[in-house]
């Protein structure tokens, strides 16, 4: 084999080389990418679950520990900033109904960056007030993000959904 011959084997193994290690670094980094979507699938859904379980008994603490505040909130009432102050004298003065959630289902949620996901499903619950009533369907999304490893609600939407 000549010298140019040598060099041009060379060049070829050298690229070879790089296709495996780039290959290899791709393996890893759509491994590292599936990780994390298995440690997010149904995490946002459990904190959602545990704020309106927080609703639904009161506990100002959970709810708020859930938000970050200002919460941007959207419903058949409009669209509201609302800030920590605001929201507890909400909480507070009952302004908020008594509830019962009913059923949580055909959830969707997306982890859309490290830091951010977002997360849509339908909500049936009940008015507590002791009269019999339909349950109220609705649809709701949510925006929540890490900051220290803590997730929190940044944006809430609920639409309520027509009678059937």
């Amino acid at each position: 084999m000549n010298k140019t011959a040598i060099k041009k084997l060379c060049c070829e193994i050298k690229s070879m080389l790089k296709e495996q290690l780039y290959f290899n670094f791709n393996v890893k980094f759509v491994k590292c990418l599936i990780n994390k979507e298995i440690i997010m699938e149904g995490q946002i859904i459990e904190l959602e679950k545990k704020y309106w379980h927080g609703v639904e008994n009161n506990d100002y603490e959970t709810v708020k520990n859930l938000t970050l505040f200002p919460c941007i909130v959207a419903g058949k009432n409009g669209i509201q900033s609302i800030s920590e102050a605001d929201f507890k004298n909400m909480f507070d003065s009952g302004q908020t109904n008594k509830i019962k959630v009913l059923n949580i289902y055909d959830v969707k949620e997306e982890l859309i960056a490290e830091n951010a996901a977002v997360i849509g499903y339908r909500l049936d619950f009940e008015i507590v007030d002791h009269s019999p009533k339909e349950p109220i369907k609705c649809v709701c999304t949510s925006t929540w993000i890490k900051e220290n490893s803590k997730w929190t609600c940044v944006m809430h939407t609920e639409t309520e959904l027509e009678k059937n």
